[in-house]
């Protein structure tokens, strides 16, 4: 009967409310029948609800339908009903939406109240028959009238929404608080959404989350969802992790995919909750099977770093993909990404370009910026050059730096575009502006030679700080040699040793032959204190702000 329920559940169009199969287990006949025949078909249906349920007998919807469809045909409306349902949800017969038509109206017509409300349900969406709001509305007030707290929720919506009535947020708060005073935990909640929207005012989301807590203690996963997220976030109130660590719990446990994903989220930050990694990835691992693309991700990301399980790059590619078939932005990116460089697996470069612009057509400047490259990479051609600036432009328009660096030094090359210095100069400068420290190394090259700009030693010693504190080690190079001729910058030969430091450190090979040529112009002392000046540099670099 709870897989009943829930195939019923996943039919809600519009989340409109439907009969929930309890409240006619113990059904009222409607047209009247000798006390025998009521006997049997009463006898019917319950043994037809039990076989659904796999209550007391074993789960058989097959013949649960074969006994709705004999006391259906002799016009007992909650047998009517349930087959009319056993259609729309394909539950022990094929679905077949005009049959699931049939019986609900012929239900409803008997005045079956959950028939009304769900064949009202049919007519509001179009879903088996022609669309007729106007007349879903009146089945939804005969189904009301009767105290079908479901129908008090659909007649809510339809004024809220203007369908079949003309809209009235007044009136369809009035019917939304009907259905939740009347029992109705799918009301309750749809009212405390209505309630706790952008516009609500602070006794508006009083009410909303006295609502979720109603429907969350009601046990529905989405309200319990909802309500830890209203904690999580300080939305009414001070943020309660520990509170919408619980809800979330209860949540997930029903498998609701989107609390077990803020569970692991939880779990991995140690939010309302001791941090631990295990359970971590054992929530978003549950998340993922459940098709969550974020979830499927973070897997990914874990699993290669080893959190909560060994190491495997395999399990994480396989990982990665999955969260890349699902829609997820930065996975396609990612993906691009290991084909094209053989990250874990050999290089594709049809994958690669095939991943990369996915993620570009879901606007990733990583993306564009790879295409880019990409392009620039095949056999020199005006066409690849074109391709090239095409997505550095887009990568650029879009606010990322790399794509702006990228564009510069095509203006200034003029491979894709007619060569300009000036505008080479701008858009190197906007990038380094962004935090780009290679572009902020050619910008200190140009101003020290006068390329595109006034010669400035000062001006280019700037930007060379700022490339070096980046961690750049030719810039690091080129402050040092500033210092030792006191070009742009005061001489000082133990700053510059302090730099050639970092930058030998850094890697950048002609700092070391540097140092060799410079040392003995110092003193034990100088080097002392070089030593030093390069360890407080390094600090300042690498101490998060």
């Amino acid at each position: 009967m709870k897989r009943f329920r829930v195939l019923i559940a996943a039919v809600l169009a519009l989340g409109l409310m439907q009969g929930d199969l309890r409240a006619v287990e113990t059904p009222e006949p409607l047209p009247p029948v000798s006390p025998e025949a009521l006997a049997e078909f009463e006898e019917a249906h319950a043994r037809a609800v039990a076989l659904l349920e796999g209550r007391g007998v074993p789960s058989d919807p097959v013949a649960a339908v074969a006994l709705l469809r004999d006391c259906a045909a002799r016009a007992y409306a909650p047998c009517e009903y349930l087959l009319g349902v056993a259609y729309q949800t394909g539950v022990g017969v094929s679905a077949d939406l005009e049959q699931a038509e049939r019986w609900l109206s012929r239900s409803a017509e008997s005045g079956y109240a959950e028939a009304q409300n769900d064949y009202g349900v049919l007519l509001y969406v179009g879903d088996g028959t022609e669309r007729d709001e106007k007349e879903a509305v009146a089945w939804f007030r005969r189904a009301s009238a009767q105290g079908s707290a479901r129908a008090d929720a659909n007649l809510g919506l339809a004024y809220l929404q203007g369908r079949g009535v003309e809209r009235d947020e007044a009136e369809g708060l009035r019917w939304l608080r009907a259905a939740a005073d009347g029992g109705s935990v799918e009301g309750a909640l749809r009212l405390a959404r209505q309630l706790s929207g952008d516009q609500a005012t602070e006794a508006q989301w009083s009410e909303g989350v006295r609502w979720y807590r109603v429907a969350a203690e009601a046990g529905l996963d989405s309200a319990q969802y909802e309500l830890a997220r209203i904690l999580y976030l300080g939305l009414a109130g001070p943020p309660d992790m520990a509170e919408a660590f619980s809800w979330n719990q209860r949540a997930a446990v029903q498998g609701n995919a989107q609390a077990a994903h803020r569970l692991g989220i939880q779990y991995k930050r140690g939010e309302g909750v001791e941090s631990s990694d295990v359970n971590a990835l054992r929530w978003l691992l549950e998340a993922a099977n459940q098709d969550h693309a974020e979830s499927a991700y973070l897997v990914s990301v874990m699993v290669l770093a080893g959190e909560g399980t060994p190491a495997d790059p395999v399990e994480s590619q396989r990982w990665l993909a999955v969260a890349a078939e699902k829609g997820h932005v930065v996975a396609m990116t990612d993906l691009g990404r290991s084909y094209l460089m053989g990250r874990h697996q050999p290089v594709d470069l049809e994958k690669a370009r095939r991943w990369l612009e996915a993620g570009a057509a879901g606007r990733d400047t990583e993306a564009m910026y790879l295409l880019g490259l990409m392009a620039e990479n095949q056999p020199e051609s005006e066409a690849a050059a074109l391709e090239a600036v095409r997505w550095f432009q887009e990568a650029s328009d879009l606010g990322d730096h790399r794509g702006t660096a990228a564009l510069a030094a095509a203006y200034r090359s003029g491979k894709g575009v007619p060569a300009n210095l000036g505008e080479a100069v701008r858009l190197y400068r906007k990038a380094a502006e962004m935090g780009d420290g290679r572009a902020a190394r050619v910008l200190g090259d140009l101003h020290l030679e006068g390329e595109g700009v006034a010669a400035d030693p000062e001006e280019a010693m700037r930007w060379f700080e700022q490339s070096a504190r980046a961690g750049f080690g030719d810039a690091q190079f080129r402050l040092a040699l500033g210092y030792v001729r006191g070009l742009g910058v005061p001489e000082n030969v133990v700053e510059a040793y302090a730099w050639l430091e970092l930058s030998e450190a850094a890697g950048f090979g002609l700092a070391t032959r540097t140092k060799e040529m410079l040392r003995p112009s110092l003193t034990r002392a100088d080097l002392r204190r070089a030593n030093q000046r390069a360890r407080e540099i390094y600090l300042e670099i690498n101490t998060p702000q």
